[in-house]
């Protein structure tokens, strides 16, 4: 039995069944006012109408929620016709000691870096505060230029400009990182670099550092205006390296105080403008700066080992102040001495030593040369060695009297040696060159008739030319041949040295030159 409310069967039962079973029902019900049996033919009949009716429900309750779906992956595909919001490409530069440097943009890639010890020392435009007068000082254990860490590669070609170059879409594809997992990476626009001196001259990545080269050195990073780098997908994908289009650091080489080399005067030096056969060895000689420091402890490997009244050379120093420099002699109460005076030139700091001694209005004929040990020192309390030499032979000039232009004969010129208590030099004693036509091969194997520029290799190899300069001018030698004490084969005549170039030539007593006279 059950029992049946009509006001229900009203909202579930259509509309046509209702009247037609709700009337016996209601009747039924007012007769008796209680619970009656339905009939089972109303009750299936009901049921399957309950049943097709909860259908049709379910199916529009299914209509509406793919209806809701769709719109919402409507919704959803409008969304992702956008970009996707990530991360932009970025290069990440790894050094040796295992940090990382990422890059983001131009202030990033414009670094240069060295090692301090272990520590590693990075500057760019943010914490740059080189100028040429303010360098960063590299340590002493910066070698050579590859020690200086640099986003262009060591390996980088030059252009026309004496720049090394690398392009952004070889630095990205080696470098390049995205962290969205984005590939494809890619690059426009250069990256260059340029090491130069405190001269302007290009300073290649593989050379070493020398003292005394440069007072400084520059580093010019520059990109191209459309530097970029980017990747196929991804928003943001690219990155512009759009701010300063090029920066300079500025650094220079920590060194001690030292001599960097000697330079006496250069004509006659080979090299461009004379014959190679007047360059001395590599270790010794370099024809654009002069004579090599040997051995600071050994004075009597340096130059110069011969000396006349007036002669000088300029030393080029490396952390040193002229004004404060000294010397001392050995033994102390030598007759040699030293003029030390600045000179500048390319801001290197270099010193005019001149020296002084016995000349031919001095001497006394009771004066006895002594071999002469100098020390240059840094410092006026003398504590810091600068640069040695040891003059073993002194030279005095004769000077002609009345600008005579012929100068003296043999015999005059021995004379006149012998008076002070000097001798007529020895050929070796002024060159080092070999004459074979003139029957003279004493001089350094191999050597032509012209000198060699040699420490120890006589007066003319170590000094230069004496006599087409006027920067010996105060040193009296003004002819072009001197007198030597050696004689030719089996006449019996002496030789005659050319003052310029170092030339062996056939002589004869009664010909005429100067006299130049050497310490016994």
């Amino acid at each position: 039995m059950r029992h049946i409310d009509h006001a229900s069967l009203s909202f579930i039962i259509p509309k046509f069944y209702y009247h037609n079973t709700i009337n016996a029902v209601d009747v039924l019900h007012q007769k008796t006012n209680v619970f009656v049996a339905m009939p089972d033919e109303v009750i299936n009949k009901s049921y399957r109408y309950l049943t097709m009716v909860f259908c049709q429900i379910f199916r529009l309750l299914l209509i509406f929620s793919l209806m809701g779906s769709c719109v919402a992956w409507g919704n959803l595909s409008k969304q992702t016709e956008n970009p996707i919001q990530g991360t932009a490409p970025y290069l990440l530069f790894e050094f040796e000691n295992g940090e990382k440097r990422k890059v983001h943009n131009s202030d990033d890639l414009f670094y240069m870096a060295f090692y301090d010890a272990d520590k590693l020392k990075i500057y760019d435009p943010i914490n740059n505060t080189s100028e040429e007068d303010n360098p960063y000082t590299v340590p002493e254990t910066v070698k050579t230029f590859e020690q200086i860490l640099l986003p262009v590669p060591i390996t980088a070609s030059y252009d026309t400009s004496n720049f090394q170059f690398i392009n952004l879409a070889e630095l990205s594809s080696k470098w390049g990182v995205d962290d969205d997992g984005d590939q494809n990476m890619s690059g426009e626009g250069k990256i260059k670099v340029r090491i130069s001196n405190d001269e302007n001259h290009t300073v290649r990545r593989d050379a070493r550092f020398v003292a005394c080269d440069s007072k400084y050195y520059r580093i010019t990073l520059t990109l191209t205006s459309d530097s970029l780098i980017s990747t196929m997908y991804g928003f943001p994908k690219k990155i512009k390296f759009d701010g300063l289009p090029y920066i300079d650091f500025f650094i220079q080489h920590k060194i001690e105080p030292s001599a960097c080399w000697v330079t006496p005067y250069l004509k006659s030096n080979g090299g461009v403008n004379n014959s190679d056969s007047f360059n001395g060895p590599a270790n010794q000689w370099d024809f654009d700066k002069g004579f090599l420091p040997q051995n600071i402890d050994q004075p009597s490997l340096n130059f110069p080992t011969s000396g006349m009244d007036n002669l000088w050379f300029y030393l080029t120093m490396a952390e040193t102040k002229v004004n404060d420099m000294t010397y001392t002699t050995e033994p102390s109460d030598s007759k040699l001495r030293l003029a030390i005076t600045p000179f500048s030139e390319n801001k290197k700091v270099i010193a005019k030593i001149t020296l002084h001694g016995p000349n031919s209005n001095t001497i006394l004929p009771q004066d006895t040369f002594i071999p002469t040990t100098f020390t240059i020192f840094t410092d006026q309390s003398k504590k810091t060695k600068l640069y040695t030499f040891k003059i073993a032979q002194w030279f005095i000039v004769k000077p002609n009297s009345n600008n005579n232009k012929k100068g003296v004969i043999y015999s005059e010129a021995k004379d006149y040696c012998e008076s002070i208590g000097y001798k007529l030099p020895l050929i070796g004693d002024l060159t080092n060159a070999n004459a074979p036509d003139s029957a003279w091969e004493g001089g350094l194997l191999g050597q032509p008739n012209n000198y060699q520029r040699r420490i120890g290799g006589g007066l003319l190899a170590e000094w230069g030319d004496l006599k087409n300069t006027n920067e010996y001018s105060d040193s009296n030698v003004t002819l072009m041949k001197s007198w030597g004490v050696n004689y030719q084969g089996d006449n019996n005549l002496p030789y005659l040295i050319d003052n310029s170039s170092g030339q062996v030539i056939r002589g004869g007593k009664n010909l005429t030159a100067q006299a130049i006279c050497v310490s016994p």
